[in-house]
């Protein structure tokens, strides 16, 4: 015992040495370096604040002296009562001098007097009025200067603080070591007290009153109420975690929500096309798929969506549509290759064009092979017959893209492509443009003014709220007029858990011949 006495009194020594020594004194269980930091950060604030309100009363003072604004409209002016005392003056004087004038002739030399007075106290206030100014502006400067010195003091003491941190770990070793000290001496302690108790009992006083019951079943735990209380808690889990999962779902989903967050009309679904085999997860090429099932429900949504883009404006059928998207990978396209390939198989005389100069996306899902394309026919190197090319199936004319990675020139913003534009609508009644993703690419936010419509694709359950509003401000901006948003790769079979909706997959999957 009194071995361990005398180890805790010095593990207890070191404990206290080692706080002292490295600075690490509490009061009310922080250091005295987080109290300084907390104070200097508080007096930072309100120096920050006197600041920014001295600035603000100094500049708005300085802005209506040079606007010439009267001296009745100067805060600062009514606060001082020496300008008072001049402007009572003031009115004094033109009291007088309209006496004068009324009296006399203003040839008068008492009327030259009142002049003369009234322009010496015009002088005064204007000297008043910069003394004042010159006041705030020390007092701005004085506000700076004392923001500029409490910004420094929290680096010294983030300092110490780092420093104190550093010895907090040493410290806590030597806690540690006094506490399983004290954890030992307490233990001994405990046990010779009960040996010395032990040493006066000679004989047991304990008899047996009953012999205790065989139990018929555990007493615990409550096999019947626990199964009970773990249905009802996993229940309000699950409601939990579907409700932070609700409100945290940013994804566009359905039409009622692209409406909310676009603002403009919903004006159709894409769904997403079949496997390419029965037993493959690889989807179907979307615009093959159209030409090999028409009457599928592929094909019919995408007759929706051109009469939809055709009729956007009751007054005006449009010739021009440019198909844009917030980011890469939405659908856009597709949603410009297959209404073209849709509208040529309808008998319209219609052109598809590549506008994504870097991606070059819709002249490698038509398949055409080319030299010359689109910016070279612009830059004058080659002639329109020499760059449209036809597609086989449909008959569809595709003005692809070459495969020039990069141009100097802003095309899309110039004549040419304005004139190429008239071309194309005397020799054609549908132009649809395939842009590159507008939020990452300048040339489609000069495409958008110079067409009829502008239809956006946002990919289902992937593009985000927030993308959209970008996307829609943006085209705003730019003064597009827009058809409407489109929901691309929807999958049918999923639609029902994100969004209400009398139309089930088993209501397509009956109606058309092909699914």
């Amino acid at each position: 015992m009194a071995e361990f006495r005398d180890e805790l009194r010095e593990a207890e020594s070191k404990v206290e040495a080692h706080r002292s020594g490295t600075g690490l004194l509490r009061t009310g269980g922080d250091t005295l370096t987080e109290q300084t930091i907390r104070e200097i950060n508080a007096q930072l604030t309100a120096a920050q604040a006197e600041y920014a309100t001295k600035s603000a009363r100094l500049g708005n003072m300085n802005s209506q002296m040079r606007a010439g604004a009267g001296i009745d409209t100067i805060a600062e002016a009514q606060n001082s009562a020496t300008i008072v005392n001049l402007r009572a003056a003031q009115s004094a004087l033109t009291a007088c001098k309209s006496d004068v004038v009324r009296r006399y002739d203003i040839k008068y030399p008492e009327y030259q007097r009142v002049i003369a007075e009234d322009q010496d106290n015009e002088r005064q206030i204007n000297a008043e009025l910069k003394r004042i100014a010159a006041s705030l502006d020390q007092e701005v400067l004085i506000a700076s200067e004392r923001v500029s010195s409490l910004q420094s003091s929290p680096g010294r003491a983030k300092g110490e603080l780092s420093a104190n941190n550093r010895a907090g770990v040493e410290q806590a070793a030597l806690e540690r070591d006094a506490n399983a000290t004290r954890t030992l001496f307490e233990e001994f302690s405990g046990r010779f007290k009960e040996t010395s108790e032990l040493k006066g009992i000679t004989e047991a006083d304990a008899v047996v009153d009953s012999y205790a019951p065989v139990p018929g079943g555990p007493s615990f735990p409550n096999t019947n109420l626990n199964p009970m209380l773990g249905f009802m808690l996993g229940l309000a889990l699950a409601g939990l975690v579907g409700l932070v999962l609700e409100l945290l779902d940013n994804d566009m989903s359905s039409p009622e929500e692209v409406e909310q967050v676009a603002g403009v009309p919903y004006i159709g679904q894409i769904p997403l096309p079949p496997p390419a085999t029965a037993f493959s997860k690889v989807l179907a090429n979307p615009g093959d798929y159209l030409v090999d099932k028409p009457h599928s429900g592929f094909a019919e949504a995408f007759r929706h969506l051109r009469a939809s883009i055709m009729f956007a404006d009751i007054d005006k059928a449009a010739k021009t549509v440019a198909v844009v998207s917030s980011l890469p990978g939405e659908g856009k396209t597709s949603m410009t290759f297959c209404p073209g390939r849709m509208a040529s198989m309808s008998g319209t005389r219609t052109i598809v064009s590549d506008g994504d100069i870097r991606l070059r996306q819709l002249t490698e899902a038509s398949g055409v092979t080319n030299e010359a394309g689109l910016l070279e026919y612009l830059f004058g190197e080659a002639a329109l017959a020499d760059v449209v090319q036809a597609d086989d199936k449909t008959g569809l004319h595709i003005l692809p893209l070459s495969d020039r990675k990069h141009t100097p020139r802003d095309v899309f913003g110039s004549r040419a492509f304005d004139a190429l534009l008239l071309l194309l609508q005397q020799n054609y009644d549908l132009i649809v443009i395939d842009t590159g993703p507008i939020l990452l690419m300048a040339e489609a936010r000069f495409v958008v003014p110079t067409v009829d419509q502008v239809v956006v694709a946002t990919r289902w359950r992937k593009t985000h709220r927030n993308t959209l509003r970008d996307t829609m401000k943006i085209l705003r901006d730019f003064h597009a007029n827009i058809a409407g948003v489109v929901l691309t790769f929807v999958d049918l079979r999923k639609k029902g858990h994100h969004a209400s909706t009398w139309a089930n997959y088993a209501a397509y999957s009956k109606y058309y011949q092909d699914t």
